[in-house]
């Protein structure tokens, strides 16, 4: 309790099963803060321990077990529980309270997924779906799955996919990518950038572009140095 007190812009990770495992595994590669909620005691105690993470013992569905995983303080919630139903009941009980909170729900039915929806999911994700296009990836693109595989397994560094947002007034808003200087100071290649969260991707962009209030740029990189970019962004 303590340590969840201490956070602020956590993720809340319900069901510590095999996929919601898999979260906190990346979340804890990511230095993200998070909390996790599951009934199951000993499958909590089997987490690794660190800093960055706190558990709680309960029902993800009950608003009350939400609310002591920090959910006022919280900026996303991922509900990875093993019955549809139960992530719908989170879904709708999130959004009702707090409609600023991301939140990413796991279904197995297409048509759950267009009713997760609905109820206020913002994103919505299918093993079953992301299995299939992993196979067919396997099949036609082989070695740019090696490449992905490489990047989310390598232990001596964690390089990941990421984004960085300028926010309103920020010190690069108006100013030519270019400007930011990113390969130079922080070792990261911008992939792609939006206007706005709602705006389409401009893939590969010029170091002359205008980043705007609110863009968006998708990067490759290191963590340690998207936070640093992150920071300086601001």
């Amino acid at each position: 309790e303590r340590r969840i007190d201490r956070f602020k812009g956590h993720v809340i990770v319900c069901g510590a099963g095999e996929i919601g495992s898999l979260v906190l595994n990346e979340l804890g590669k990511m230095a993200a803060f998070a909390v996790v909620i599951d009934h199951t005691p000993e499958r909590l105690t089997a987490l690794e321990d660190r800093p960055t993470l706190a558990t709680v013992i309960g029902d993800a569905t009950d608003f009350e077990t939400l609310e002591q995983a920090g959910l006022s303080r919280a900026s996303c919630v991922v509900t990875a529980l093993p019955h549809e139903k139960d992530n719908l009941i989170v879904t709708v009980l999130v959004r009702q309270r707090h409609p600023q909170i991301r939140i990413v729900a796991r279904h197995v039915n297409a048509a759950m997924g267009d009713r997760l929806k609905t109820a206020g999911a913002d994103a919505t994700v299918s093993p079953a779906a992301i299995g299939g296009m992993r196979l067919a990836s396997e099949a036609m693109r082989p070695h740019v799955v090696s490449f992905l595989d490489q990047m989310l397994k390598e232990t001596d560094s964690t390089v990941r996919i990421e984004e960085i947002r300028i926010p309103d007034g920020a010190k690069g808003s108006g100013r030519d990518l270019g400007g930011l200087d990113l390969p130079r100071r922080f070792r990261l290649t911008t992939l792609a950038v939006k206007d706005s969260v709602d705006a389409p991707f401009r893939y590969v962009p010029a170091p002359e572009d205008k980043l705007k209030d609110g863009a968006v740029l998708v990067v490759l990189g290191d963590v340690q140095h998207v936070h640093e970019a992150r920071a300086a962004a601001g």
